[in-house]
């Protein structure tokens, strides 16, 4: 006769063991017990928050505009500075395959979008975010992306599914990334108070060293993206454009563009680079012609001086407040001219 966890024979069985044994499972089951406990106790305090989180968190259906790119986003873009509720969607090193699985989870959770805003830039062509976060894809989670979506390999799914598994998992405190260790848990008993933290937004005070960021800036990009492949610039010009194509036939206005850059950084970065970029831009611009691709580019705006930047290609407070309102109002255009035509 088979055996049923809803009979008594289980329990007769423990009866029988010897009284050691019964210790033994019992401090197993306690330990079980405890550390589920200890998962759900601990969970909501134990997940990151930062502006991706914060970001993702705050779509819904009230939220009109969406920006996509990288940190150049999240440091020149300050959504309560829009007029139009608007949201970021960035990360540092965010590549075109990522922004895509980021996108399409951010527009479910945000229904009523009209216009999404995506960040074009010479340096996110040559990224590899997936590789570049060195397996932990904690930055993806944040922001919540579709990982059903990533244009990567089964392989490395599964291995996104199973982190996401441990990352939200009720054990997680125990087994999983930033487990509660006692040394995790006095660090963050006696770490000083963070200020809120501000969604999709990252503010600096940092000024600018005109004679040395820029050039120290293009010098890192070189040292880490100068080998990309042709492969790779590829795959991600084809996410890039298929991002694209697909916003604009679901029916939303779009807007490529590329953030302000300080003058040392664009006399630095390699012609190639610059070449590329200029070669990518058109092809959109042809790929899309009369199906309403606006391309915004700020690379050189003069509005922009040496106390609005905090390195060579990031902004600062000063200057993300004179973008965001520049950015604002470019925004107010579009959504005025669609007023005017639409029924």
């Amino acid at each position: 006769m088979s055996s049923s966890i809803f009979n008594s024979d289980y329990a007769k069985r423990f009866r029988a063991l010897p009284a050691g044994e019964k210790r033994w499972l019992a401090v197993v089951a306690l330990t079980m017990t405890l550390a589920l406990a200890l998962g759900i106790a601990a969970l909501p305090k134990r997940m990151r928050v930062n502006h991706m989180t914060a970001g993702a968190d705050a779509l819904d259906d009230r939220t009109k505009v969406l920006v996509i790119g990288s940190s150049h986003v999240y440091r020149a873009v300050n959504p309560r500075l829009m007029s139009t509720r608007s949201m970021n969607l960035a990360a540092d090193a965010f590549d075109y395959v990522c922004m895509e699985a980021a996108l399409a989870a951010g527009l479910r959770r945000a229904p009523n979008v009209e216009m999404v805003i995506v960040e074009v830039d010479p340096v996110i062509y040559r990224m590899n975010s997936i590789n570049y976060y060195w397996e932990d894809f904690r930055i993806l989670f944040d922001l919540r992306c579709d990982i059903n979506t990533l244009d990567t390999t089964v392989k490395r799914k599964i291995s996104l599914w199973y982190q996401w598994f441990w990352y939200t998992s009720i054990l997680a405190p125990v087994v999983g990334e930033a487990k509660l260790t006692p040394a995790y848990l006095y660090e963050r008993f006696h770490e000083p108070p963070r200020p809120p933290v501000d969604a999709g937004f990252v503010a600096s005070d940092v000024r600018i060293n005109p004679s040395t960021d820029g050039v120290e800036r293009v010098r890192r990009h070189i040292r880490d993206l100068g080998r990309v492949s042709e492969a790779q610039l590829s795959k991600n010009y084809r996410a890039l454009e298929r991002l694209v194509g697909d916003l604009l036939a679901g029916g939303y206005r779009v807007a490529v563009t590329r953030l302000p850059h300080h003058l040392t950084y664009r006399n630095t970065l390699p012609d190639d680079w610059v070449a590329m970029h200029g070669t990518y831009v058109a092809q959109l611009e042809s790929r899309f012609a009369g199906m309403g691709l606006r391309i915004w580019d700020f690379d050189a705006d003069p509005r922009f001086t040496d106390e609005d930047f905090w390195d060579g290609d990031h902004l600062n407070n000063s200057g993300a407040a004179k973008f965001t309102k520049i950015l604002d109002q470019r925004v107010a255009q579009v959504r005025d001219d669609r007023s005017r035509t639409d029924p």
